[in-house]
């Protein structure tokens, strides 16, 4: 009874900005990521996806649903955290003490107007509660994957960012049993 996540192919952002859930495009290797993970996909017993609205990872959500003919389901609970006054800014341009204080404790700490960890966590726990993912996909952000596998694996919250690392436009199969995570490699083209 495995469900499956991917986090959102590579955004259209300069690296360093904080972007949580500002709704940033995808980039211009959309296309290839996309090809690159639907072998992948079609080759799991995944019977619907659920998806974060941000078009980062609605766009894969559709183009896998209708590729594979699988009912959609977007989900506002599965957004990234919202950094609030922080959103669009770089993170070097933070304010050192803020971002300090916010890091030693983003578990239960707000960002400025935003949410903190916990926040987003309650609103992921609550789609986990009340849906069968048995067989699903989620295409979603890292903090929300992160909050997933946190609540899946038993792994608090303080641990998660440690723990879990992910890769733009990687998938990863959960097994609900042994409460544990693999990434799936995608196969390489062959020219």
């Amino acid at each position: 009874m495995p469900i499956y996540l991917i986090r959102h192919t590579t955004p259209a952002i300069a690296t360093g900005v904080c972007y949580g859930q500002t709704d940033v495009n995808v980039s211009s290797d959309f296309e290839q990521d996309f090809a690159a993970l639907l072998p992948l996909v079609a080759s799991q017993k995944i019977n619907k996806i659920y998806s974060s609205p941000l078009q980062r990872s609605y766009k894969l959500a559709e183009k896998l649903s209708t590729a594979l003919n699988l009912p959609l389901l977007k989900d506002e609970r599965l957004k990234e955290l919202n950094y609030g006054l922080w959103e669009m800014e770089r993170w070097e341009n933070i304010h050192p003490t803020e971002l300090n204080i916010w890091m030693s404790n983003f578990v239960n700490l707000r960002t400025p107007s935003g949410e903190s960890y916990i926040q987003m966590h309650k609103r992921v726990s609550g789609f986990l509660n009340s849906n069968d993912l048995r067989d699903s996909l989620i295409i979603s952000h890292s903090g929300v994957m992160r909050s997933i596998l946190s609540s899946l694996t038993k792994t608090p919250l303080n641990d998660a960012y440690k723990k879990f690392k992910f890769n733009y436009n990687e998938m990863f199969e959960v097994d609900l049993l042994k409460r544990s995570c693999n990434r799936l490699e995608k196969t390489r083209q062959l020219k």
